[in-house]
């Protein structure tokens, strides 16, 4: 019995600080837009390189890792063949009233690549933390935060 006052009494307190607690939203502002420029679309292809490194943390059975962080196949005390890919990559850089913004989307590159200097609409939503409290009963925002900016598209003006 007495175990199972204390743990009912533990109950009760941990459900009495979460009825207080604050609750924490990730919320979108409708969608917003802004004239901007296309800077510059950007295409990096993927590619795989193997290299001649110097083994910083050695694992064991021959592998250790380099001091760029790939993994490579030890060859002597202290050197390894090593082996990193990098992915391609599709950007655009637009330059709008508040500065420029780099957008890594490939849908966003395909329909935008060749033009450079063209004038864009670009349709956003703004990202916030929003925390809730309640006092006397009713719930109020706390705190609101902007966290980013989430791109929705560019469309040619």
């Amino acid at each position: 019995m007495k175990r199972y006052c204390s743990s009912l009494f533990f109950s009760i307190i941990i459900l009495a600080i979460c009825v207080s607690c604050k609750r924490i939203e990730t919320e979108q502002s409708p969608i917003l837009h802004e004239d901007a420029v296309v800077m510059e679309t950007v295409y990096t292809p993927s590619k795989h390189e193997l290299g001649l490194g110097v083994t910083a943390i050695k694992i064991g059975g021959g592998l250790g890792v380099d001091f760029s962080g790939d993994l490579g196949l030890g060859i002597g005390s202290r050197l390894q063949v090593s082996s990193s890919e990098v992915p391609e990559k599709f950007a655009v850089v637009f330059k709008c009233k508040h500065g420029k913004f780099i957008v890594e989307r490939k849908e966003i590159y395909e329909k935008l690549k060749g033009k450079d200097g063209r004038n864009v609409d670009i349709s956003y939503t703004e990202v916030y933390r929003t925390t809730y409290e309640k006092k006397d009963g009713k719930e109020y925002v706390s705190n609101r935060v902007l966290t980013k900016y989430h791109l929705v598209d560019a469309t040619l003006k």
